[in-house]
């Protein structure tokens, strides 16, 4: 309801304006740019009535292809952790002094990896909560907003990101492209960004 009032006050005040804002379900179209859930708490199978293709069904073509996609936020634990923890801890204190093990933290950022991929190869505006790409970890707030961790970052997987950024840049079908699933049983994931003759295919085996 509040949003409905900001959006009709600005509709008097400057009707050509737009408002960006956190909208986790549902459409306005007063609303300049729109974020779903986080894809932390995403059903990657899209034809799951949580999945990828609710959000399709949920907003028109050119607000899908702008949806700010991110894998954490200020608002989640930090996604190496949910990637790579096998239980939450019980207590707070636990939660605070939690860290990976090597063998968590290597499959946590293999994983990471493949979400990666994923993010900058769908539709929308990928979206990368400060430090995630340096392998951050942590479970709720405040354990998810340490300070930027420089000169001890993952410069790997710092790489790895900037390396999705690139080539996301490069190709338009990645960018503007109509999406096609392919595959989605099992541990496969795969689908296609398509324009003007471009065709992309992003494959991930999560098994």
């Amino acid at each position: 309801k509040s949003g409905r009032r900001v959006c009709g006050l600005l509709a008097h005040i400057a009707p050509a304006a737009d408002v960006l804002n956190q909208i986790p379900h549902g459409f306005s179209t007063r609303i300049g740019g729109v974020s779903p859930a986080p894809w932390d708490s995403l059903n990657l199978r899209p034809n799951q009535g949580d999945g990828p293709e609710a959000l399709r069904e949920n907003y028109p073509p050119e607000a899908f292809l702008s949806l700010m996609n991110f894998l954490g936020t200020h608002d989640t634990p930090r996604i190496l952790t949910v990637l790579g923890a096998d239980s939450i801890p019980d207590s707070k204190a636990d939660r605070a002094a939690y860290r990976l093990s090597p063998a968590q933290r290597q499959i946590g950022l293999e994983r990471l990896r493949l979400a990666a991929l994923i993010l900058f190869t769908f539709p929308g505006a990928p979206t990368v909560y400060y430090g995630d790409e340096a392998a951050m970890e942590g479970w709720e707030d405040p354990f998810n907003r340490a300070g930027y961790p420089w000169a001890q970052e993952d410069t790997d997987l710092k790489a790895h990101f900037a390396e999705l950024a690139r080539f996301r840049r490069s190709f338009p079908a990645l960018q503007a492209g109509d999406l096609h699933w392919i595959w989605t049983s099992g541990p496969l994931l795969i689908f296609a960004r398509e324009l003007d003759g471009q065709l992309l295919t992003t494959v991930v085996n999560a098994a």
